[in-house]
């Protein structure tokens, strides 16, 4: 199961709204300002991602907690977004070439049916309500640093 940590930001009738960011995984190293994909990261910056999942722990408004989802659910979904506008673009091309279109307008027809499907996926993303397959596993663990400690000798 995969794991994030995300906070819950409105809660009500059994569910909550829960919001993770999205950070890039370069960028966080001591090379980040030496390299151009963490440049990259900081020209693009986080992204926050909100979803309702099912409020099985009860968990109120600025609680951190836990949220999963299944290995496979993630296989799929992938699949779906990233296979079904390139399906739908083949199948757009095939069938212009088949009618016997000039190339241009097979290529139109591929356009057409990749921008097709990248609507039909962004549509269907957008339109779940709640997630599903996404679930709320535990509280998170509060954070600390060791620098709220003190380093020196006792005196």
């Amino acid at each position: 199961m995969l794991e994030a940590t995300a906070t819950v930001v409105a809660a009500a009738d059994g569910c909550a709204w829960v919001e993770s960011e999205a950070r890039s995984a370069c960028g966080h190293c001591g090379s980040a300002s030496h390299c151009g994909t963490g440049a990259l990261a900081k020209v693009f910056g986080r992204r926050v991602h909100r979803m309702k999942v099912i409020n099985t722990l009860d968990a109120a408004v600025g609680d951190r907690v836990i949220v999963g989802i299944a290995d496979g659910q993630l296989s799929r979904l992938a699949a779906i977004a990233y296979l079904l506008p390139l399906g739908i673009m083949v199948l757009a091309a095939s069938g212009a070439d088949l009618r016997g279109w000039n190339d241009a307008s097979v290529a139109f027809a591929a356009l057409a049916g990749l921008g097709s499907g990248l609507l039909l996926v962004g549509r269907t993303g957008s339109r779940s309500d709640r997630s599903p397959d996404a679930q709320l596993l535990r509280h998170a663990s509060p954070t600390f640093s060791l620098s709220h400690f003190n380093r020196g000798t006792d005196s």
